[in-house]
């Protein structure tokens, strides 16, 4: 058998491709690695000096032979240093850029979020997209490649829709050339508040006022401020509906019920309709979309994926929500802490037309029954929900002690949530219940994979021949929909009778 060779460790690699440098005089200073949203390493650099100032840095990357000096292809862009930080922290906090990743590493060791695309000639071929919409500050060097540098990386943060500030290195009484580092060296007690207090640059003050059209109006984010939004930049919009009348777009739908009531059941049947095109229960066909899923309860492979395949789904364009890889390490995706995450992983794709969420209550970090804490909890996922132009639908238990009330009355939820259709869901709510031809058993888990009608019921089902409740059926049993009166036993084990 032929041994595998094993890699060197970067820095051992780094050491031998620097090993000309290192005898004439340079000493290792920092071997700064760049790594992908996921948090694996894409490249480093390696950072030499010598005792009379001089640097030496280089590139470094695996191209899956060894080591080599350069960057790997990056037709996207460079990715930003530090991006994986800077991905997991609230988007709504600000991010400093500086010049060279030397500055950045001093600047998050004492706890600010920060970023660089590396060198004062770097900001071009990075890609700037992680920053879409944030708060930034620049903090140039004090020199002329560092003023071109701040000045090329606000150009492109702001036609990404960012408030851009810039500190004032003037006022910081640095050296010629001066940086972060040098400023550190002669505040050595400074810390994160401190490093916002520093005074910004008049022009940039102003520019960072500067917005696009139906952009929330900003003030200088050395404090907490609140947006004000002037009515006249609004445009009217009608509300975009997935289902109509029964599912809207980027908004939260709330599915309730009593423990084994077919609550996840009913989403997946609608999931599949979604992915495969099928007729919904009304007759409604909707466009055909993506579908992403989260559930702490059922294990994708032997819960839900048979119950998408019983009803027709096409799984290609189903995506379930994993573990999180953070700093090396793995951790179950939490929908209270990680829809940031969750966020930037569907960036990419296309065509989101619909999230579940299982259960709800799993996004709310505090007290659910408190409706301040359950609005801060969920506005993350509601917020990516309007982003995708998704329906988003939470599936909950009823309250606790609440029978024989009103069905919205029993949910353990907030419902006047920002984005929380209340009056989809009571005219939902009256066609569900008092309607017999829309009905969970009638939605598509017996469809064939091309789809159908959907089916009229009648207002009561007689028992079909050959089955009974201790004598039901499969549901794999049927190339279409059984006959009504039909007793089924369903993927997941439950029995019904169809109408």
């Amino acid at each position: 058998m032929n041994a595998v060779p094993m890699l060197e460790a970067p820095k051992d690699a780094a050491r031998r491709l620097a090993a000309a440098a290192l005898r004439e005089g340079y000493r290792p200073e920092a071997l700064h690695a760049y790594h992908a949203l996921d948090g694996e390493p894409l490249f480093w650099r390696i950072r030499l000096k010598r005792a009379d100032g001089a640097k030496w840095i280089r590139p470094m990357h695996c191209n899956g032979a060894g080591y080599c000096i350069g960057e790997p292809p990056a037709p996207a862009g460079k990715p930003l240093y530090r991006l994986p930080k800077l991905a997991a922290a609230d988007p709504s906090l600000p991010v400093i850029v500086v010049e060279g990743e030397w500055a950045a590493d001093a600047l998050a060791r004492i706890g600010v979020l920060v970023t660089t695309s590396s060198s004062a000639d770097s900001a071009e071929a990075a890609d700037w997209s992680p920053l879409a919409g944030r708060n930034v500050i620049l903090w140039p060097d004090h020199d002329a490649p560092g003023k071109r540098y701040a000045t090329a990386v606000a150009e492109r943060l702001r036609a990404l829709g960012c408030v851009v500030e810039q500190i004032d290195v003037d006022t910081l009484a640095l050296p010629d050339k001066g940086d972060v580092v040098d400023w550190l060296a002669l505040h050595p007690e400074a810390d994160e508040e401190a490093i916002f207090a520093l005074p910004r640059a008049a022009g940039a003050n102003r520019a960072s006022l500067e917005r696009a059209p139906g952009r929330e109006l900003h003030g200088p984010i050395d404090h907490p401020r609140v947006d004000l939004i002037e009515a006249d930049r609004l445009s009217p919009e009608p509300i975009r509906w997935l289902w109509p009348g029964w599912l809207a777009r980027g908004k939260l739908h709330v599915l309730a019920g009593a423990a084994g009531t077919g609550k996840t059941t009913i989403a997946t049947a609608i999931a599949a309709c979604v992915t495969a095109g099928h007729a919904l229960p009304s007759g409604w066909r909707p466009e055909r979309g993506n579908v992403i899923v989260w559930s702490g309860e059922d294990d994708p492979a032997d819960t839900l994926v048979p119950r998408l395949l019983a009803a027709g789904a096409d799984l290609s364009r189903v995506r379930f929500v994993g573990e999180v890889r953070e700093d090396g390490e793995r951790h179950p995706f939490d929908p209270a802490r990680d829809v940031h995450l969750l966020a930037s992983a569907v960036a990419e794709m296309d065509g989101v037309a619909l999230m579940i969420v299982d259960p709800l209550v799993s996004a709310v970090g505090g007290d659910s029954h408190k409706n301040a804490e359950v609005r801060r909890g969920l506005a993350p996922l509601v917020d990516l929900a309007g982003r995708l132009d998704a329906a988003l639908i939470g599936i909950t238990h009823f309250s606790k002690g609440t029978g024989g009330r009103e069905p919205l009355e029993r949910v353990g939820f907030d419902t006047s949530a920002k984005n929380f259709d209340k009056a989809a869901a009571l005219e939902a709510y009256k066609r569900m219940v008092r309607d017999d031809n829309l009905i969970a058993a009638d939605l598509p888990l017996f469809k064939k994979a091309q789809g159908g009608a959907s089916t009229t019921a009648p207002a009561k089902a007689k028992p079909a021949p050959g089955t009974s409740p201790d004598n039901p059926a499969p549901a794999n049993a049927f190339a279409a929909e059984p006959p009504p009166g039909t007793w089924v036993r369903l993927p997941d084990g439950r029995v019904i009778q169809t109408r």
